[in-house]
């Protein structure tokens, strides 16, 4: 069943405060303003963002000012997403989940500068933050020996 879309929960939390707040005496009025608390604490707790994704949009769009931010899993010689994508002249932060025995990075080329995690060991998490300005499909590798050529390879597609 597909989730109902932002404005159906919105109209079900604003009936559902109103409706509450009459059933305990308190009038029309005193539920419109507990509703307004209601959104204003969805909003610091960032719950419209969760109604947003929740409805089939992205997180990014819907928490503004939050940066995108991307898990990628590295396995023995592979990326998990293998590609990912951004929007161009927004801060990224790619955080690296090596899941393997040995060490991996995440390593962007063709940018205007090499961004990388560096080596991350197995069992571990690294992260690099970056604002790519130039638009284009980047290619993604491990840079330990031999990681490349074993097929740990991706994509970074700026837009």
């Amino acid at each position: 069943m597909p989730w109902p879309t932002p404005v159906v929960l919105l109209a079900v939390v604003v009936l559902a405060t109103i409706s509450m707040a009459s059933a305990w005496g308190l009038g029309t009025l005193s539920g419109i303003r507990a509703f307004g608390a209601v959104v204003a604490v969805a909003a610091i707790t960032g719950w419209a963002g969760f109604w947003t994704q929740a409805a089939g949009g992205s997180y990014e769009a819907a928490g503004a000012g939050a940066g995108q931010q991307y898990s990628v899993q590295a396995t023995d010689y592979k990326f998990a997403p293998a590609a990912v994508t951004v929007k161009a002249n927004q801060e990224v932060q790619i955080t690296l989940t090596n899941g393997a025995g040995q060490a991996h990075n995440w390593t962007v080329q063709g940018l205007v500068q090499q961004y990388t995690t560096g080596d991350v060991q197995g069992g571990k998490t690294g992260s690099v933050s970056f604002t790519p300005s130039k638009t284009g499909t980047f290619k993604v590798v491990c840079t330990i020996a031999g990681h490349e050529s074993f097929g740990m390879v991706g994509q970074l597609i700026v837009q």
